[in-house]
């Protein structure tokens, strides 16, 4: 039996954009890549064909992190990707795999109950496919 594996880093960086890459792994507490699979039968006077469509979905919550910088902030950076129009990119490595892709941004809460640690539990729709690779 294979040993357990646990996430190694998450890195988003705005689209195309190298000099904004941050590793987010301390700022979560959950990261999970999902996919879904939607099968439609198209029927014509030639018969019945199934035609099947994944998708996937970025799923994050950790904690808010706001008054900090886009390079250091996963709040600000989703933040400034949604207000400029941008997708963001994303490295996920789990277990010597590396698993890439482009997500559509979404706005995190802000704030929360009084006197709690301030957190976000968003789910973030990829675009494109995910690529899979080993780790470098």
């Amino acid at each position: 039996m294979p040993a357990p594996v646990s996430i190694s880093t998450l890195t988003l960086a705005l689209e195309d954009n190298a000099a904004t890459d941050q590793q987010l792994e301390c700022q979560l507490s959950r990261c999970f890549l999902e996919f879904n699979y939607q099968e439609t039968e198209l029927r014509s006077f030639c018969g019945t064909y199934t035609e099947s469509q994944e998708s996937a979905t970025l799923n994050l919550a950790g904690w808010q992190d706001w008054g900090g910088a886009v390079t250091t902030a996963i709040t600000e950076l989703l933040w400034d990707a949604v207000e400029n129009d941008r997708n963001v990119d994303f490295e996920l490595v789990v277990g010597g795999e590396a698993f890439t892709g482009s997500i559509e941004p979404r706005k995190l809460p802000v704030g929360g109950d009084g006197e709690q640690p301030l957190t976000f539990d968003k789910t973030f729709p990829v675009q494109g496919a995910v690529s899979k690779a080993a780790a470098s």
